[in-house]
Parts: structure tokens; C-alpha cells; sequence
């Protein structure tokens, strides 16, 4: 179609190799080669935009090793997930409840690409750990992008979520730095986090204490509550040592 795209979009379609042709609905076809490889997509008064490729996009010429043949395997599994006759978007968020843990983390990853907040705050609730310490990065990237995401995370926390859990999940999803756990307090506020009846607020406190402190720890937010309780008495040990969860800078 000729129809500038609402919303606009930025992007376009490429030839590294061979040659291509492009028709669009009216007008002459647009031969993409090498040497004129880049057409973008049409501009807001639907003129098309065709010039010289500049560089390879990363993914065709990535830097860096190539794909183990384990990310291989698994991203042709993720693949097969996806019925022809429905949608991705109404397919993504199927898988991550129900797909493998791995294959869980890629659809995780995928809701994070396309900035799906609301299911990316369900994840945070799944049963594979893949998927929602996946959930985790995905949403910490995305919230500070823009200033206004500050807003539209906590009017999707208070759909998704109790009102006594939206203040902990928004403070625990703008995160802590090392400074932080060597507040006594503050580290005393993450670990009684880990008590927490709701899974999102147990995960995201461990994923701060574990990332900060490097420190390996015994506790699992799926664990029984007994096994609980007694990693987080290991901790609140460890804050009453160092009067925080990391020892003082010297």
C-alpha cells in the first residue's frame, strides 16, 4: 500500500545480497541490489525514501560469536509455537503462561520488544523463573525511556494488582543501587519483601539482593514457606553483621 502507516512507523526493507523488487500499489517498482539496497518505508506525504544500504543490520552481520547451536535449537522451537491463523499477539502471551521455561523467556523477551506493559507485568507471576526474571529486565528498560512511562506503570500496576502491592512492585521495579543495601533499613525492607504473599514482589526483591550483593543465596520465591523463612533469617544475619546487606565502603 501507498498509506503512510498510522501510527508512523520507521523502518524499511533491505538487500544485502542478490537483488529485489518492490511494487508498490501505484507507480513503478523500486530494483533493490547491493549497491542500492535501503527503501524505507513512505514518508508522511507517502513519498518513498531509496538509497545506498549504509551497514548490514547487526542480526545479518552480527558482531560477536555466532548463535550456539542450543539458541538455535531453542529459537526454532519458539518458532513452531506460533499457529499460522492467529495471531502473535494474541499467540505471545499463551506461550509465556504455558511454554517451556526457556521458550517462556523468549516470548517474555518478545512482549518486551513490542512494549507490551500489561502482559509483561503478568509474567512477572509465571511459574518458570526464566520467565519472570525475563519479565524483570524487560520492564526496567523499558520504564526509562520515557518519563511518562513513570505514569502508565503505576496505573498498570493498580489493574493488575492490589492496592497495597502497587507502591512496593513501582519501587522495586525502578530499583536499588549497592549504596542502598548498605542501609540497614532499606536492606531489611527487601528481605522482608521475600516474605511477601504475592510472587512479582518476592522475585523482584531476590533479583535486587542477588544483583547487588552477587552473593548466592538458598531462598526461591516458589519454595515452601518454611524453606523461606529460614534463607531470609540467613539474610537479616548477614544485614545485622554488616548493618546492611553489603559491608561498608573503605
Amino acid at each position: 500500500s501507498d498509506t503512510p502507516p498510522d501510527p508512523p512507523a520507521d523502518g524499511g526493507g533491505f538487500v544485502v545480497a542478490g537483488g529485489a523488487s518492490v511494487q508498490p500499489q501505484d507507480g513503478e517498482a523500486f530494483v533493490l541490489s547491493p549497491e542500492n539496497g535501503w527503501l524505507g518505508w513512505p514518508d508522511a506525504d507517502g513519498n518513498w525514501q531509496q538509497g545506498p544500504l549504509l551497514s548490514n543490520p547487526q542480526w545479518v552481520d552480527p558482531i560477536g560469536p555466532p548463535r550456539s547451536q542450543v539458541t538455535a535449537a531453542y529459537a526454532r522451537m519458539y518458532e513452531k509455537q506460533f499457529p499460522l491463523d492467529q495471531s502473535v499477539a494474541v499467540g505471545v502471551p499463551a506461550i509465556v503462561r504455558t511454554g517451556p521455561a526457556k521458550i517462556s523467556q523468549l516470548a517474555v523477551e518478545t512482549l518486551g520488544l513490542t512494549e507490551n506493559v500489561p502482559q509483561l507485568l503478568r509474567a512477572l507471576q509465571v511459574i518458570h523463573n526464566e520467565g519472570r526474571q525475563a519479565a524483570i529486565v524487560e520492564l526496567r528498560k523499558w520504564l526509562p525511556r520515557r518519563p511518562e512511562n513513570a505514569d502508565v506503570l503505576r496505573e498498570q500496576l493498580g489493574t493488575y494488582f492490589r492496592e497495597d502491592e502497587v507502591e512496593p512492585l513501582y519501587k522495586l521495579l525502578w530499583g536499588y543501587s549497592a549504596d542502598d543495601l548498605r542501609d540497614s533499613e532499606t536492606a531489611m525492607q527487601l528481605i522482608e519483601w521475600l516474605s511477601h504473599d504475592d510472587l512479582a514482589v518476592r522475585e523482584l526483591a531476590l533479583y535486587h539482593i542477588k544483583t547487588l550483593t552477587n552473593r548466592p543465596t538458598d531462598y526461591h520465591p516458589l519454595s515452601p514457606v518454611v524453606e523461606r523463612q529460614a534463607a531470609i533469617s540467613r539474610l537479616k544475619d548477614v544485614v545485622r553483621r554488616f548493618d546492611g546487606l553489603l559491608p561498608p565502603e573503605e
